[in-house]
């Protein structure tokens, strides 16, 4: 929308910012787990999982919003980082859980390393650019703060080890 718009000041791009994070990954979450309800085995349970993940995210983009906009600081750690942390694990699931086509003997290996080489590639580009500033553990903070600190790129490594793998994988469609 900020493309589209791109005479909208200040103001206004943050009003956009507030609401569409949270409307995308609730409708978007809503729409994949409605979606699931249309198909059978295991992709109906894969993406009903992906689907609850993204609402999660939503859940607690919603909630981030509603601090931000009542001009409150955030609580960290909080339960607005449980809902964070909880998509992580349903995605991720979901990613796993859809269904491939049979693979060789060692195929499977082979897919495993490529999506490793890749994720630890990117995770790396995501370090030096952006993640070694934001990241840190804090002598004074306690040990449950330094740990989320601590389970936000963790989770963001283990989604994109299982998205790579989804990447380089056959799926039991033609064009999976």
């Amino acid at each position: 929308l900020l493309i589209l718009l791109p005479g909208l000041g200040r103001e206004a791009r943050h009003t956009v910012d507030m609401i569409a994070y949270p409307i995308a990954s609730l409708v978007g979450g809503m729409v994949l787990a409605a979606a699931s309800l249309r198909l059978q085995g295991r992709y109906r349970w894969a993406w009903l999982i992906i689907g609850l993940g993204v609402v999660s995210w939503g859940i607690a983009e919603v909630g981030y919003q509603v601090y931000w906009s009542l001009g409150q600081e955030v609580p960290y750690p909080s339960w607005i980082d449980v809902f964070y942390l909880a998509g992580y694990p349903l995605m991720g699931a979901g990613v796993l859980l859809l269904p491939q086509a049979p693979l060789g003997k060692f195929e499977r290996i082979r897919s495993l390393l490529d999506a490793a080489v890749g994720a630890v590639a990117l995770s790396l580009v995501a370090w030096l650019t952006y993640l070694h500033g934001v990241v840190a553990f804090n002598s004074e903070a306690s040990i449950l703060e330094n740990w989320i600190n601590a389970l936000y790129p963790i989770g963001d490594l283990l989604l994109l080890i299982a998205v790579m793998a989804l990447a380089f994988r056959r799926s039991q469609r033609r064009l999976g």
